[in-house]
């Protein structure tokens, strides 16, 4: 059991994944491999060795005697699931992510909204800003007259649609407030810590605000029987 978490499993996989791309270059090659790939095998398998590692250091120190016991592991017995069994079960699982969406998740949602919004800046600040911004100050000059515009939108194209250009304006002015929120101040003082990774401080505000949205301890895992003992005879479940 000591041995267990040192396992690789597929919950790593994912963090493996975006460690791996965000540290190793894409073309980087081990011989005939890609790098990444062979980093990817290296970790699951330096997973299952310290496992081994770790259970045979625990046996050399547990082991009393080198008395091998016998293992042996007693089977449930095995019923036709009934509907009113599953419909609990389903229905705990759903009670439990709805408690938690809308009591933490949505807490947490309206604070980062709150603090990506504060301070407020009056249209005055923003046209300050804009003035000293050469992209917000072209797209308030194609606001005026689209005519004249040089704005290029994604595909590179000049934009000279008075409603896309005010869209456009709308997004400097969210993105001049988020830049001078509280929540960009905290993101950048703790950007130290994650600034070999390459993260902004944007990433960070998210990653922060992602740790009250931990996946929770389903309510149904409280309902599994207890074991079958020489004492205590197969329960009837559910009740």
């Amino acid at each position: 059991m000591l041995g267990a978490p040192l396992m690789t499993c597929s919950a790593r996989l994912p963090v493996y994944v975006i460690m791996i791309s965000l540290t190793v270059d894409g073309g980087a090659r081990v011989g005939p491999f890609g790098a990444r790939g062979v980093i990817m095998f290296a970790l699951y398998l330096l997973g299952a060795v310290s496992a081994m590692a770790a259970a045979w250091v625990v046996k050399q120190l547990t082991d009393r005697g080198h008395i091998l016991l016998p293992f042996y592991m007693e089977m449930p017995p095995y019923r036709m699931p009934r509907v009113h069994t599953i419909a609990i079960m389903v229905w705990d699982a759903c009670k439990g992510f709805l408690k938690k969406a809308g009591t933490i998740i949505t807490l947490t949602t309206i604070i980062l909204w709150v603090l990506l919004n504060v301070p407020m800046r009056s249209d005055a600040q923003f046209e300050t800003y804009c003035a000293s911004d050469t992209q917000c100050a072209a797209v308030s000059a194609a606001v005026e007259d689209p005519a004249s515009s040089t704005v290029k939108g994604d595909d590179g194209e000049i934009v000279t649609d008075p409603e896309e250009l005010s869209k456009l304006l709308d997004a400097q002015k969210t993105s001049y407030t988020m830049d001078n929120s509280w929540a960009a101040k905290g993101g950048k003082a703790v950007q130290p810590v994650f600034e070999p990774l390459g993260f902004d401080w944007r990433i960070n505000v998210a990653i922060l605000s992602s740790l009250a949205r931990a996946r929770p301890s389903w309510p149904h895992s409280a309902r599994s029987p207890p074991p079958r003992t020489p004492r205590s005879p197969a329960p009837t479940w559910p009740p």
